[in-house]
């Protein structure tokens, strides 16, 4: 696993102990865990070997399944 730069340890496991709740795959909790600490789709995929199209269709059935309409400030270039 990689370090979550830009989440201190208590804050990943506060979303981490939230997400257990949440119906969705494990692969799903982990891209949305990263989300939510602020990494680039292309960060995510690189750090689980998965093209970028791939994580963002995951993004979309994590959307999809908590029927989010948007992540709030996304950023340029996810």
């Amino acid at each position: 696993m990689f370090n979550l730069l830009h989440c201190d340890d208590k804050t990943i496991s506060e979303i981490e102990d939230g997400i257990n709740y949440i119906p969705l795959s494990l692969l799903e909790k982990r891209i949305l865990r990263d989300i939510v600490c602020g990494y680039s789709n292309s960060s995510i995929a690189k750090e689980l070997s998965m093209s970028v199209k791939a994580v963002k269709k995951h993004r979309d059935g994590i959307m999809r399944k908590l029927d989010i309409h948007n992540f709030g400030a996304k950023r340029r270039g996810t």
